[in-house]
């Protein structure tokens, strides 16, 4: 499946959709480590344990469900089905990677043209550097007019 392009979404819509993909993904890892301490607690026969990490996990699907509502309060229904489509089918990682790749584009083109900027500024703005050292003239030695002693 080729990464999903979003260029097409409204400016205002940016945000909730970036949110949306970033809240995806810490749900995912969130559940993943939940199911990964479930497993090391089963291992156990730690019933205890068990017990807060299903509690754990039902706190974690009403977090997320709660983000869910306030990030679709912020889009379009279409702009949400097509989120939801995608993330459906693990485009998470996919948008992560991409966004974070042009993000880091953006900011080094913005970083070049404000050197470029700089430099043009501070070469308009340079007086004409003198020479440090004086002139000598033609013929004469450096170093002083008396020799040391043999």
């Amino acid at each position: 499946m080729p990464p999903a392009d979003f260029s097409d979404v409204s400016s205002e819509e940016l945000p909730a959709v970036r949110q949306a993909v970033t809240d995806e993904s810490a749900h995912r890892d969130r559940l993943a480590r939940i199911k990964r301490l479930r497993e090391l607690a089963a291992d156990g026969r730690d019933r205890a344990r068990m017990d807060q990490l299903d509690e754990l996990e039902r706190r974690e699907g009403q977090n997320h469900d709660a983000e869910r509502i306030r990030t679709h309060a912020a889009m379009s229904d279409a702009t949400w089905a097509r989120i939801e489509n995608f993330l459906k089918s693990g485009g998470v990682a996919r948008a992560r990677t991409g966004t974070a790749e042009q993000q880091a584009e953006r900011e080094r083109l913005a970083n070049h043209k404000a050197e470029r900027e700089r430099a043009a500024q501070a070469g308009s703005q340079r007086q004409p550097m003198r020479s440090a050292a004086p002139s000598r003239p033609a013929g004469t030695r450096s170093g002083g007019g008396s020799r040391g002693p043999r």
